[in-house]
């Protein structure tokens, strides 16, 4: 029996290398942010460019924690939205890293994990 319903971590070289300079710039953000678009799209019923223009509007007042922002603003289940926007296909823009899977495997069978998030 798995003792986490789901484990996050930061995509943002915490399990794997960034190539680029910055998280921000890179292809793992970028499938994130495409992914929100579309997510936006679907749950608030809006088209591309206002769901764009909102998006673009939390990332401006939220850095970094978008989910945060779209609870407080929009009243959106944060989970449900880091579920959909966080789903992305890693093949050609995330690169194995040797020993990942028995790390990854060897939480489950932890009753702890701490970790550095915020959870309001």
């Amino acid at each position: 029996m798995n003792k986490f319903q789901r484990i996050f971590f930061d995509m943002d070289g915490t399990l794997h290398p960034i190539r680029q300079e910055s998280f921000i710039v890179s292809p793992v953000h970028d499938q994130m942010v495409k992914r929100s678009i579309v997510y936006l799209m679907q749950r608030l019923r809006i088209g591309k460019r206002k769901a764009t223009e909102l998006l673009e509007g939390i990332m401006t007042r939220y850095p970094r924690f978008y989910s945060l922002g779209l609870q407080k603003e929009h009243g959106i289940d944060r989970w449900d939205y880091l579920d959909y926007s966080w789903n992305i296909d890693p093949d050609g823009i995330i690169h194995r890293v040797d020993g990942l899977d028995k790390m990854l495997n060897d939480l489950t069978k932890r009753n702890e994990l701490y970790v550095r998030a915020i959870l309001e």
